[in-house]
């Protein structure tokens, strides 16, 4: 197996695709070993974090016969997170088991104050390839905006909600992404030798 020492002697990739792992040493780690592999498109599109939601998520199959809308606590914020952008891709269009299916509504925002759709709003679920990024009120599109999280210490949620009488519990497929840059600036205190 080829370590560090054998970079030079590697063979050269001319491109990354996003699902591509990349080798990171993770500081805030205390285990016996901090290196971690994430994926490139993180890295190399500027985000931080990501999560996968599929249909058969258990928060959308136990939302209940009558729910049409379903909610995901993706991240707790601390008092001193920024965000700069978010974006959601859906990479298997969502569809519906039974009734009139319409839509399915794709919004992101901050579980506290400005509603479900401050930073992503209304994504067409239904859609392959959707990609939606900062259409949400609370950023500006990249590079113009960074939203700071000091009023209440929310979370980052996800809202998914099903229109046209359709309920959020049997879908039949569906897979959305979603992606964030959320960084604290203490973090870059030191991030590179001084000059």
């Amino acid at each position: 197996m080829p370590t560090l020492d054998d970079i030079t002697t590697l063979q050269t990739n001319a491109g990354a695709a996003v699902n591509d792992a990349l080798a990171i040493v993770d500081r805030s780690s205390s285990g016996s070993s901090r290196v971690e592999q994430v994926p490139a498109g993180l890295v190399t599109q500027g985000y931080t974090h990501a999560w996968v939601v599929n249909y058969d998520s258990p928060t959308l199959t136990g939302a209940g016969s009558s729910a049409t809308t379903a909610f995901f606590n993706l991240k707790d914020f601390t008092t001193t997170d920024h965000i700069r952008k978010v974006k959601v891709i859906v990479t298997e269009a969502f569809t519906g088991s039974g009734g009139t299916f319409t839509q399915l509504e794709i919004d992101v925002g901050e579980s506290g104050d400005s509603g479900k759709d401050n930073y992503i709003t209304n994504a067409a679920g239904k859609s392959l390839y959707t990609i939606a990024e900062n259409t949400g009120g609370s950023l500006a599109a990249p590079p113009n905006a960074v939203y700071v999280e000091t009023d209440d210490g929310g979370s980052l949620h996800l809202t998914l909600t099903a229109t046209g009488g359709h309920k959020i519990d049997v879908l039949a497929a569906g897979q959305v992404v979603v992606l964030a840059d959320i960084f604290d600036p203490a973090d870059f205190k030191d991030i590179v030798p001084a000059l």
